[in-house]
């Protein structure tokens, strides 16, 4: 059985070697502690915890310590190039609260998608600007989590839209509507230079693909 402690190594893509240099101990000595071979004692947790960006408790008392509300993967902003190893949308575990790490924000499960855990994407630019000011957070499922296709979402609903040329992306909010036979993304926006975008398969490699990665189900702002 997989322990907490491996788990959220995992999860923040660090080696033995790396967290056991960080920690000042061996990586036989962590992997003792992985395994369970060793108590994980409330000293090893104290050290540990910070280099894993978690309270020691969630190492000791995981089900007690479970953050509550939607973790915040990452932003979206539209224009900005970002490399595919940093989309949001691809971070593996993240479902798994005993992961953790992650800023929190309130967000109920959204009953509509029962299979779907809620997550955040904190909004930068203004792409969106009339209903996500820069510094909100959208409240998002992934489609194939929630069992939807882009057929399946009606129109006028916001959609995290991403766009991939070779070994990058781009993440941002947009409208969904449909002209004809073709799906269009539209900003919702006070700047002009934002244009929207038709839905079509790419025609060569070389041109940029265009997907639909995720539902917005609702809205956060800080007071």
């Amino acid at each position: 059985m997989e322990t907490v402690l491996r788990k959220i190594r995992k999860a923040r893509g660090m080696t033995l070697k790396e967290l056991a240099d960080k920690v000042g101990t061996s990586i036989p000595q962590l992997i003792r502690l992985e395994k369970g071979q060793r108590k994980l004692t409330k000293e090893w947790a104290e050290r540990i915890a910070p280099y894993l960006n978690v309270p020691p408790a969630q190492l000791l008392f995981p089900e007690a310590s479970t953050p509550p509300g939607a973790p915040v993967l990452g932003t979206v902003q539209a224009g900005v190039w970002r490399e595919a190893s940093e989309d949001p949308l691809h971070i593996e575990g993240w479902e798994d609260p005993i992961a953790g790490g992650y800023e929190r924000i309130p967000a109920p499960p959204d009953r509509r998608y029962p299979h779907a855990a809620v997550f955040a994407l904190r909004v930068e630019g203004d792409s969106m600007d009339r209903v996500f000011p820069p510094g909100s957070y959208a409240l998002c499922v992934r489609l194939a989590d929630a069992g939807l296709g882009p057929l399946d979402i009606a129109p006028g609903s916001v959609v995290v839209c991403q766009r991939r040329r070779h070994d990058i992306y781009e993440a941002t909010l947009k409208r969904l509507r449909r002209s004809g036979g073709d799906i269009v993304l539209e900003p919702d926006s006070t700047n002009p230079r934002h244009k929207p975008i038709t839905l079509r398969p790419p025609r060569h490699a070389q041109e940029t693909e265009t997907t639909i990665a995720a539902l917005v189900v609702g809205k956060y702002e800080r007071l």
